[in-house]
């Protein structure tokens, strides 16, 4: 592997050896760290190269620090049992890492009305990209159809390098929205200047609706004495403001 790398990285491990082609020859690897932690380690199909084994791990949110690949060439003895051939090792550094794998600027508000005062709220999930406990900024932005800002700030957010996803309440609008049509959120996530991800969300408003109602009968006018058919028709119509 490298010399270093970041949470959530691939690692990947090549483990050579021309015994590698004998039937009772097989490779495996295992990750561990100076605090004794390992990490899971999934074999990788070679493509029928038999002398060589391919090894992935996948760091997730692996603790900052120094990590060893221990490699092993086996020999089997029996269907449980094996002995080691020879061994070897290569260590790699994992640095503190700071980072946002996702990012999704949402409301869970429905039916907004236009000409209302409706409170929506305005959220972003976060997916954890950090090995470290850090805050990061999340900046945001809400504008009309026609373009024209409705709301903007910045929120500050505790990552917590324990917690994969987080949510996070960016505001909450009281507006009365005098525009229909759809409402952009846009979201940056960033940390010491430095973006770590955008995002777009979305939400619409809907224009208030009225029923018009007509009726007309046919004809107008029936003698006092007389008979006849009437035609009754009630036309029901939808009207958006």
């Amino acid at each position: 592997p490298a010399v270093s790398f970041k949470a959530f990285d691939v690692v990947e491990t090549e483990v050579l050896s021309p015994l590698l082609s004998e039937a009772d020859i097989s490779a495996a690897a295992t990750v561990t760290n100076e605090y004794g932690d390992s990490i899971a380690v999934l074999p990788v199909v070679n493509n029928g190269v038999v002398s060589k084994n391919r090894f992935v791990s996948t760091l997730m949110n692996s603790r900052a620090g120094q990590y060893t690949v221990l490699s092993e060439i086996r020999r089997k003895v029996t269907a449980t049992a094996f002995t080691i051939v020879s061994t070897n090792s290569r260590t790699f550094t994992v640095e503190p890492t700071v980072g946002v794998r996702a990012l999704t600027a949402y409301t869970n508000a429905t039916e907004i009305i236009k000409g209302t005062t409706q409170a929506v709220p305005i959220f972003a999930q976060v997916s954890n990209g950090s090995n470290v406990d850090e805050t990061i900024s999340i900046s945001f932005e809400v504008r009309s159809p026609s373009n024209q800002p409705v709301a903007s700030g910045s929120v500050d957010v505790l990552l917590q390098a324990s917690k994969s996803m987080d949510t996070v309440k960016l505001t909450d609008l009281s507006n009365v929205f005098s525009e229909a049509g759809t409402y952009i959120i846009s979201a940056t996530a960033s940390h010491a200047g430095n973006a770590l991800r955008a995002s777009q969300g979305s939400f619409a408003v809907s224009a208030p609706t009225r029923l018009s109602i007509t009726k007309r009968v046919e004809p107008g006018t029936l003698a006092p004495t007389g008979s006849g058919r009437l035609r009754a028709t009630i036309t029901i119509q939808r009207i958006d403001e």
